[in-house]
């Protein structure tokens, strides 16, 4: 995150990973609703836990990111650089999800989250690790409390508290994500310790990785387009 950010390339090799199970489950969900294949991606359990993992894996990275470019002081201009990258790329989100079905409308997607996470976050760099972990564990615990009638109102969705779930393309709240990007500051501090987390990436595979990685969000953006027209293409061959 920013200009002068210290790179650990296995930051960047997972990453790249976590793009590549993205497009996978992607390309298995957008197949399945076009009826090219017949895949339990809604209800099956280890589809969730699938989607539920690459997304846990964006976050706590977000979380290393953040303390690697800001835990020893913001450079504001660089971080204000990648916030507004990420809320450019959240704003198309929104626009193109209201073109194609505004009743499922993003408005706090995965973009959203990390843009309000980035910033949220900052205070809790200077904090020892103890107080990290413990703030992230209880932010994860409470989201899964929930359902709280005081959160029951379209304005307060996004913060995962309210007990209803509003159909939309995509939904990370801040309940539990916040505490997991707080987690990976701690990750983060962990892995600068690591002799191995520091070693240049070299091999062909972790090297197209670390790539993806470094690249993540021109490839989020543009894996979805992509992914549509394959899937368009197989069912108009078939």
């Amino acid at each position: 995150m920013g200009d002068a950010m210290k790179r650990l390339p296995i930051v960047d090799v997972l990453r790249g990973l976590a793009v590549v199970a993205m497009v996978v489950y992607h390309f298995a969900w957008f197949a399945n609703e076009g009826g090219l294949v017949d895949l339990p991606v809604r209800r099956s359990t280890g589809w969730h836990v699938f989607q539920r993992s690459i997304a846990s894996t964006f976050f706590v990275l977000v979380g290393v990111s953040l303390h690697l470019s800001c835990g020893r002081g913001v450079r504001w201009r660089p971080f204000a650089r990648r916030l507004a990258r990420v809320l450019g790329g959240a704003a198309v989100v929104t626009g193109v999800s209201l073109v194609l079905d505004p009743r499922r409308a993003v408005v706090f997607g995965i973009l959203h989250c990390i843009a309000a996470c980035s910033v949220l976050v900052l205070p809790v760099l200077r904090l020892p690790s103890v107080a990290v972990v413990g703030l992230g564990l209880a932010w994860v615990a409470l989201a899964q409390v929930g359902g709280l009638a005081a959160f029951d109102t379209p304005w307060l969705h996004w913060t995962g508290l309210s007990p209803q779930v509003p159909p939309t393309f995509d939904l990370q709240p801040l309940f539990p994500w916040m505490g997991v990007v707080m987690l990976g500051v701690v990750v983060a501090r962990w892995l600068e310790t690591q002799a191995w987390a520091a070693a240049p990436v070299t091999a062909p595979v972790p090297g197209a990785l670390a790539m993806v990685g470094r690249h993540s969000l021109l490839f989020y953006m543009g894996h979805v387009p992509v992914l549509v027209g394959i899937v368009a293409l197989l069912l108009a061959l078939r």
